[in-house]
């Protein structure tokens, strides 16, 4: 959870509704900004039940129900999600100005880095409308004759008082699909007919 976002942080549960079935803190949290725990706000028997095998589960759950987790209320605005004409009416940037900016920000993180297992990173924007997509296709040290690539879309973006929601929120593209490719079942899917295959 961004630091920027910690001033509006409140305890659990926030407003939000787990789904049926989940265990909120345990096997669900809120959508986009998730949860921060608090064990320190919890009495000393929690604490303690909440770091033992098996019975951590419930103990994450109680917590949930009863303050032990910081979040984002589910009425604030960073929850909601905007079409291209409403992020222009918050901020006075066109969905061409917001795509363009995206694009100029992704390419200039994936500029050559010798340090990078990933090389050849090719940025582009595909789809038209709000299902505009940004894509990335690039190669992978150590996968020789293989193209990988990722599909991100644009529409609706997060809010733009959210560091999510402003265009430059590409430059850690490189960093996100870093973390996606050290899960080997990332890199194993089948090549689609222009030999890319999509993690």
């Amino acid at each position: 959870m961004s630091g920027r976002h910690e001033t509006d942080l409140v305890p659990s549960p926030g407003g939000w509704d787990a789904p049926a079935g989940a265990r909120p803190g345990w096997n669900w949290a809120p959508p986009f900004h998730g949860m921060q725990p608090a064990p320190e706000r919890m009495p000393w028997w929690v604490r303690i039940w909440y770091r033992l095998p098996l019975v951590d589960r419930y103990a994450h759950e109680w917590m949930w129900f009863h303050g032990g987790f910081l979040v984002l209320p589910a009425d604030h605005p960073f929850q909601g999600r905007n079409a291209p004409d409403e992020y222009e009416a918050l901020t006075g940037i066109s969905k061409a100005e917001y795509e363009r900016r995206c694009v100029e920000s992704a390419r200039a993180a994936f500029a050559p880095d010798d340090n990078r297992p990933i090389t050849d990173a090719v940025v582009a924007l595909e789809g038209d409308g709000d299902g505009t997509e940004l894509v990335v296709r690039f190669r992978i040290a150590g996968h020789p004759g293989r193209t990988f690539g990722d599909r991100i879309p644009l529409w609706p973006s997060p809010h733009p008082d959210d560091y999510e929601g402003a265009p430059e929120w590409a430059e850690i593209l490189p960093s996100l699909l870093r973390a996606a490719i050290e899960d080997p079942a990332h890199l194993a899917g089948e090549a689609d007919a222009n030999g890319v295959t999509w993690i």
